[in-house]
């Protein structure tokens, strides 16, 4: 593939494009409400759908200081926004009321054990920070039925104005596995998708896991699309000496990416922004230390087969508190200790941008693309550090 350089700005600053990718497969279900497969997600709608829509609906008069964020949507997962809509309200009612009983336990630490599985000693900063943290879930949760019962979160979407839409393959098929004939179906469908839902062409297409073939490319062309994304090893013959940012091919521009220029936020558990040992622990779920007794008096169902272990209810108590920490042994999370550490953690990114312009080619673009959801759901920080982020004159 004969890819040129685009140099786009002749001044050395720090320009930011994120690209952030949507595309969970199919789960809503037909039955009792509270499935853990299906709150796959409702709880990317509470916990980075909205959060993420209302600080981009924000920028819509900002000066994003040469960021820029794409938003990219597989058809499958803007359908299960719109069509689980009745099952969503369902499921924030029960969760609903899973905080407000949280709220009540976590207020004195009789209650709060209680229900232990295993008793706690916590003093009276830790139970204050846990009836933080459980209100804080409340508030979460209330938001997004204010949220979904104010809006069509589609519309939302399409009224973002500082923000790109891309559309991807419906199902978020890796097409490198496919033949000619099935890559062009599936990218062909994926804008056909995009324009039912969204009223125009989208501006660009997601190649999912970032999976490219040669031709993949000529294809792109010939629907009109402007823009995708690669990995740097898609460019040429890859020696490990090229550099990310922005190529073209034809009328094709493409936001090639480095995992060397990710690495601080994606990466494995050690040594990431996200990892930082003040910020909530993901794995530490309040259905998993709680006993089977609180789990039924709350109605949350139980499969047979986790009666023994427990649930994923969204709601957890701990931090990170150090990559050699047991989750068990996992210290109780302060809710303002996290807040406070988002501004330095938004500087030290900065920080590593700035010393490794040597990986991008023009020294200044940096091509950031990540799964949507490791903003609020799985780093629970990272909605309010994009924020920061977008708003941060480096």
């Amino acid at each position: 593939m004969g890819a040129t350089y685009y140099n786009s700005n002749s001044n050395l600053n720090t320009n930011l494009i994120f690209i952030l990718n949507s595309h969970i497969p199919h789960v809503l279900q037909q039955g009792e409400v509270f499935n853990e497969q299906e709150n796959w997600i409702f709880e990317a709608i509470t916990e980075t759908y909205i959060p993420l829509l209302d600080i981009l609906s924000d920028l819509d008069n900002a000066n994003t200081n040469g960021k820029q964020v794409i938003l990219s949507f597989t058809p499958c997962t803007i359908q299960q926004m719109l069509e689980g809509r009745e099952r969503y309200f369902k499921y924030l009612e029960k969760l609903r009321n899973i905080a407000f009983a949280e709220v009540e336990r976590t207020s004195k630490l009789e209650l709060y054990n209680k229900y232990q599985k295993y008793k706690q000693n916590l003093n009276e900063e830790e139970l204050k920070n846990l009836n933080k943290t459980a209100r804080f879930y409340l508030e979460r949760i209330e938001r997004g039925i204010q949220f979904y019962e104010r809006n069509n979160i589609l519309e939302v979407i399409k009224g973002l104005k500082n923000v790109r839409l891309w559309t991807s393959c419906p199902n978020h098929t890796f097409l490198p596995m496919c033949n000619e004939k099935s890559r062009e179906y599936f990218i062909k469908r994926g804008i056909e998708e995009f324009e039912k839902n969204f009223d125009r062409e989208p501006e660009g297409f997601w190649l999912p896991e970032c999976g490219f073939y040669p031709g993949i490319e000529k294809i792109l062309v010939s629907y009109g699309i402007k823009f995708t994304n690669l990995y740097i090893n898609a460019i040429g013959l890859y020696t490990g000496g090229e550099k990310s940012g922005i190529y073209e091919h034809e009328s094709l521009k493409m936001l090639v990416s480095d995992f060397k220029t990710t690495k601080c936020l994606w990466n494995a558990a050690k040594n990431t922004i996200p990892s930082n040992a003040v910020y909530r622990e993901f794995f530490r779920d309040l259905g998993f230390d709680v006993t089977e007794e609180y789990l039924t008096k709350l109605d949350i169902p139980i499969s047979d087969k986790r009666k023994k272990v427990g649930v994923w209810t969204g709601l957890k108590y701990h931090a990170i508190s150090g990559n050699e920490i047991e989750l068990g042994n996992k210290a109780i999370y302060d809710i303002d200790m996290a807040r406070n550490r988002i501004k330095e953690d938004v500087k030290i990114f900065f920080n590593f941008l700035n010393n490794n312009r040597m990986l991008v080619n023009d020294a200044e673009t940096f091509v950031m693309p990540f799964d949507t959801e490791i903003f609020g759901h799985w780093w629970l920080e990272g909605t309010q550090w994009l924020k920061e982020i977008l708003s941060y004159e480096s």
